[in-house]
């Protein structure tokens, strides 16, 4: 993760069904032999990481109690949250709230030292108590708050509001400070558990084997709570009564549910695996799926606006875990592409959670994934989203300005774009100087890029511009000074609109490939061709010469002829509308590097002069073996 120099490692997760995945990880805690963290619960730009640990963290718990800290990712500092014990923490998105359950009286309301539930405010350090089993007689626990402190949903035993004389587990639901049941079971028959809120606190989801709907053989289903209407809906149905539906993950506003079922929801999983679902507008669509059906998966979590989903699977999703081991996932549900986030053996990577904006990853793992877990201990993660983050670097002596698609600027001296970083030095020891842009959340459209001369710089001097997304590099311009300063060039993410795409792996004669899209911005009249296409793992690459030689008729410009094996035919050609758009067929050459079994994620670069075009999205293997473009 590019906050400073703070990263610790980096990791490179390769293969078919995904681009490479290149993400920054950085090991969060370090706790002597014996001691033990909670699952981390992480704000919504992935500043904050709350969680509970019996260690003496940064010598602010010397008594060995399990108690509540947050780290700050940006200064690497810690703060103690509670000093009398406490657990099972959930931060807002704003970093500023903490809940947690804990016996102890913070606020001199809990003498009898029942589980209750408690908020802290960072910000005035004051802390509130949520719940008060009057009795003694029950516990509160696995709070999960709102994204502005103002909801929290939790699961009970006590006989809250008088709601819960049998004493199950049932889920509620605090507004304001008043205590709502989100769940009874009039008969006691079954339990309701692992509540999560929405971030607008609208929505709850959790699991029951309860008959609160329609659940008349008490499987696990999935339910979602309305606390604005007052009203359940059941979310899962299994009418054998063989599978269950458990780990629902809600994103702010209740549109998108993820969570893990072994039931054939949808006909979408026959074969019972514990597979990961995602619930769009109430509709499910199924997350862990290759061309031979469902996989499995566990601890789902989901951002705000619901493009991606990360989990646990110890599938082969990728190509790049062979040894099946437990590894972090990540889907993006745009792009219908996986990315695989760490690469480990003989070890387990377990509870991730997504911030809200999607930028960043926290996670539990007891591999040495840094260097600085030799004792293989359970320790707290941090990763950034390689699918996100965009790093734009210039060698030579230059520096370097990056406009993004909505204008906003950063270089040396201004810094306009939320999270992004600019930093100098010559970071591959080469005795070049560099300039790198960092950028967490990098946006679909044209990114502009320009050089300028650093004093004393040579007219002849050689300088690079390249760009680095989801671990492919991609090199915009190599010449020297005189020749690039100044100009601008531009790297375009999802550069093509209405893509039809094919692909049949093959060799000789069968070959193929087949692209047409039209460009988001007209492409450069002069400078070189080439368009690469790419799994992650491997690649076929076309240089076409250059765009200003190419034979021109009405509106067209056009390439015909021999490349790499392959007969290509390529036009780019502007329509009465001004648009541009890209029409691509090579045959007769070797594909056979994407043959398999399985769907494949490819990205599509589009380079001419000095503008760059990104595509990527999933190819679906059909049972012919060709890929064509969802």
């Amino acid at each position: 993760m590019r906050w400073g120099l703070r990263a610790l490692a980096v990791l490179v997760a390769a293969g078919v069904g995904t681009s490479v995945g290149h993400a920054d990880i950085l090991q969060v805690t370090d706790l002597p032999a014996g001691k033990l963290t909670s699952v981390p619960s992480v704000s919504g730009d992935g500043r904050y990481v709350a969680f509970s640990s019996n260690a003496n963290i940064a010598g602010l718990n010397p008594v060995p109690r399990t108690n509540v800290f947050v780290y700050e990712a940006i200064t690497g500092t810690w703060s103690l949250i509670t000093t009398d014990g406490g657990s099972d923490p959930s931060i807002s998105a704003d970093g500023r709230w903490v809940a947690f359950s804990s016996s102890a009286d913070y606020t001199r309301a809990n003498a009898d030292g029942s589980d209750e539930i408690f908020k802290y405010d960072r910000s005035n350090r004051r802390f509130y108590q949520m719940t008060r089993d009057y009795l003694g007689e029950g516990s509160s626990g696995r709070p999960s708050i709102n994204r502005d402190g103002t909801r929290i949903a939790y699961e009970t035993n006590s006989n809250l509001s008088r709601r819960n004389p049998d004493f199950s587990n049932e889920v509620y639901f605090n507004r304001s400070g008043v205590n709502f049941a989100a769940s009874v079971d009039p008969n006691g028959d079954g339990e309701s558990l692992n509540p999560k809120v929405s971030g607008d606190g609208r929505f709850v989801v959790f699991e029951t084997t309860s008959n609160l709907v329609a659940n008349l053989d008490y499987s696990s289903e999935l339910i979602i709570y309305d606390s604005a209407t007052y009203r359940f809906g059941q979310l899962t149905y299994d009418a054998q009564g063989n599978g269950s539906s458990y780990d629902g993950a809600i994103n702010v506003d209740g549109r998108f549910i993820a969570f893990v079922s072994s039931s054939n929801i949808a006909n979408l999983n026959p074969e019972g695996s514990d597979a990961v679902f995602l619930i769009v507008n109430r509709r499910p669509t199924l997350v862990t799926e290759t061309a031979a059906g469902a996989f499995g998966g566990s601890s789902p979590s989901v951002s705000d606006d619901g493009r991606w989903v990360v989990f646990v699977t110890s599938f082969n999703a990728t190509g790049g875990n062979p040894d099946r081991n437990q590894e972090i996932v990540l889907y993006d549900s745009t792009r219908k592409a996986f990315t695989q986030l760490t690469s480990t053996a003989t070890c387990s990577n377990t509870m991730p959670k997504v911030s809200g904006d999607g930028t960043h990853i926290v996670f539990l793992s007891n591999c040495d994934i840094t260097g600085s877990n030799a004792d293989r201990s359970r320790e707290i993660f941090i990763a950034d989203n390689p699918a996100l983050r965009l790093l734009v670097q210039s060698e030579g002596p230059v520096n370097t300005e990056v406009r993004d698609p909505l204008d906003r600027i950063i270089r040396r001296n201004l810094n306009l774009i939320p999270g992004a970083l600019y930093e100098e030095g010559d970071f591959d020891a080469d005795g070049q100087l560099e300039a790198a842009v960092s950028i967490p959340k990098a946006l679909d459209g044209a990114y502009r890029m320009t050089l300028f001369p650093e004093l004393g710089a040579l007219a002849s001097d050689p300088v690079s511009l390249s760009v680095l997304l989801n671990g492919i590099t991609i090199y915009l311009a190599n010449d020297t000074v005189e020749a690039l300063t100044g100009n601008e060039v531009s790297f375009n993410i999802q550069g093509l609109t209405r893509p039809v795409g094919r692909l049949k792996p093959e060799s000789g004669l069968l070959s193929r490939v087949l692209l047409y899209g039209t460009f988001t911005q007209p492409p450069a009249a002069t400078g070189p061709v080439t368009i690469r296409i790419t799994d992650g793992a491997n690649a076929a690459v076309f240089d076409l010469g250059r765009v200003e030689h190419y034979p021109v008729v009405g509106r067209r410009k056009s390439f015909s002829g021999s490349v790499n094996g392959f007969q290509v035919s390529m036009s780019i050609y502007t329509g009465w509308d001004g648009v541009a758009r890209l029409n691509f067929v090579a045959r007769g050459g070797d594909l056979t590097m994407f043959d398999g079994t399985g769907h494949v994620t490819m990205t599509v670069v589009v380079q001419v002069g000095k503008d760059t075009y990104l595509y990527q999205r999933r190819f679906k293997r059909f049972s012919t073996g060709e890929l064509i473009l969802q």
